[in-house]
């Protein structure tokens, strides 16, 4: 019994484990960045972008399911086609993750936030709305490190 709670302990501890060896410079405030991403295999990027979806739609769902009025319910539901890229495979999402840290400028941003990015380009948003999405993600974080 006490082995098998050390090896759950140690299964549900493994990423916390794997943040903590994370180099300064490649979390924002915390948050995994471009560096944390550039460090990555395949594996791993196919792991975090399914981790950062299944975590927003956990994060969603609970939100729509609270007892909120409709006015915040209808102000929340837009959010949905950002964080639920339904129709994108995470092979599709992370290749336009590592496109967005392409631009060394982009590097401080988190990968949460690389992610909604992906999904508003692979849903076809117009370029100059994400550039002005970009614009500010970057005068939000870049600022903070």
């Amino acid at each position: 019994m006490a082995a098998r709670m050390l090896f759950l302990l140690s299964v549900l501890c493994s990423p916390l484990l794997l943040f903590a060896q994370i180099e300064d410079e490649a979390l924002t405030r915390g948050w995994p960045n471009g560096r944390y991403w550039e460090k990555l295999d395949e594996q791993g990027k196919m792991f975090c972008i399914y981790g950062v979806s299944s975590g927003a739609v956990l994060v969603l769902d609970k939100i729509l399911d609270a007892n909120i009025g409709r006015e915040v319910r209808e102000r929340i539901r837009p959010i949905e086609s950002v964080i639920n890229q339904r129709g994108f495979r995470h092979g599709d999402i992370a290749e336009h993750v590592t496109a967005f840290y392409y631009d060394r400028s982009n590097m401080d941003i988190p990968i949460a936030y690389a992610y909604v990015y992906a999904g508003k380009k692979m849903r076809g948003e117009r370029q100059r709305n994400l550039d002005e999405f970009t614009s500010s993600l970057r005068k939000r974080w870049n600022a903070s490190k």
